[in-house]
Parts: C-alpha cells; sequence; structure tokens
C-alpha cells in the first residue's frame, strides 16, 4: 500500500515537472563577440576584432546568446561574398566581459598561429571590413537587463 502511494506521488510530481516547462525570457544585455572561420579545403583562417554588440539577446536561465547561428551566418556570408570564400566553417565567441572576451580571442589567435606553428594563413577582419548586425526576436517578449 505504501508503495502505491509513493508511486503515485512521484507520477504526480513527475507530471508536474514536465507540464509546466520553465520559460526563460531573453534579456537585452551589451556583449562582446568575435568571430572565427576555417575550411576542410584551404589553410586560410579569418578572425574578426572583437565587437561591441549593444542589447543583444541572451538567453536568461541558459546565459546563451539567442540567435548565435545568425550570427555565424553574417561572417559566412561576408565571406562567401567579399572574398570568394564559400563553404567555410564558421563561429562565434561572446561574452559580457571585455577582459573576458580578450582571453577567449587571444587563446584563439594561439591556437592558429604559435601552437600550430604556422601551418595556417592566419587572415584579420577588421571593425572596417566585417561588422555584425544586431538580431532581434521582434515575436518573443524581451525584457531590459541593467546589470
Amino acid at each position: 500500500m505504501k508503495f502505491i502511494k509513493h508511486a503515485i506521488c512521484l507520477a504526480i510530481l513527475a507530471m508536474a515537472f514536465f507540464a509546466v516547462p520553465s520559460q526563460a525570457k531573453k534579456v537585452k544585455k551589451d556583449i562582446y563577440i568575435f568571430g572565427c572561420s576555417a575550411s576542410f579545403t584551404d589553410s586560410i583562417i579569418y578572425i574578426t576584432d572583437v565587437q561591441v554588440l549593444k542589447d543583444a539577446e541572451i538567453d536568461s536561465k541558459s546565459m546563451a546568446l539567442a540567435h548565435r547561428d545568425m550570427y555565424s551566418t553574417q561572417l559566412k556570408e561576408y565571406l562567401s561574398e567579399k572574398k570568394g570564400q564559400p563553404h567555410r566553417t564558421c563561429f562565434v565567441i561572446f561574452s559580457d566581459k571585455a577582459k573576458k572576451i580578450t582571453k577567449k580571442l587571444v587563446k584563439v589567435k594561439n591556437l592558429y598561429t604559435v601552437k600550430s606553428r604556422g601551418k595556417f594563413n592566419v587572415q584579420y577582419l577588421t571593425l572596417d571590413d566585417f561588422l555584425f548586425t544586431i538580431i532581434h526576436d521582434e515575436e518573443e517578449e524581451t525584457v531590459e537587463n541593467d546589470g
């Protein structure tokens, strides 16, 4: 009998847990971001300067950058259109702290220069070359964050 009561309580708790998913909201926050691009077909590595994105949307629960894939796509499209470099793998790295993003940028640069011992042709994209465009999700509710 106790087993049945415990099983029923456990089932109710499980249903309550799964029935009401926590809705993480997106907060607007200034972030620092840079991009990197590599290809399996050549040794060219593109690295952008660190940029500030004002009021970027961040998931309040996971602290993940909303639309991160779309920022990578911006870099991919730029390289395809302006540099004639289609089919590249692009990624972005971000932080809300300037010191932290600078450390990450140095780490990426060292990976492709110092640690690889000249195997890659590293090309730097300045702010005059490429700028990320802020992406906002107009459909979902976003809350302001001053922190």
